[in-house]
C-alpha cells in the first residue's frame, strides 16, 4: 500500500491538521472567554500558518506562479 516515505508524509500531514485544528479550538475558546481584541495574536498565527501553507500547496501543484506565491508570503508574514 504505502512505502515508508509515503507513510511518513501521511503522518506529518495528519499531525499538521491536528495542530491547526487545536489552534482553531483554542482561538475560539479564548474568543468566547476574553473577547476578540485579546485573542488577535492567536487568530493571526492561524492566518499565517494556513495562508502560507495553502500558498505552498497551490504552488507545488502548479496552480500559482512562484512570483504570486512570494507576494502571498510577504503579505501573510507582514
Amino acid at each position: 500500500m504505502f512505502n515508508s516515505n509515503e507513510l511518513f508524509n501521511l503522518a506529518l500531514a495528519i499531525g499538521v491538521v491536528q495542530i491547526i485544528f487545536g489552534m482553531f479550538v483554542k482561538a475560539i475558546a479564548q474568543t468566547i472567554r476574553f473577547g476578540v481584541k485579546n485573542v488577535l495574536s492567536s487568530w493571526g498565527w492561524i492566518l499565517i500558518i494556513v495562508g502560507c501553507g495553502g500558498a505552498y500547496a497551490l504552488e507545488s501543484q502548479g496552480m500559482l506562479a512562484p512570483e504570486v506565491t512570494k507576494w502571498i508570503y510577504y503579505v501573510a508574514g507582514g
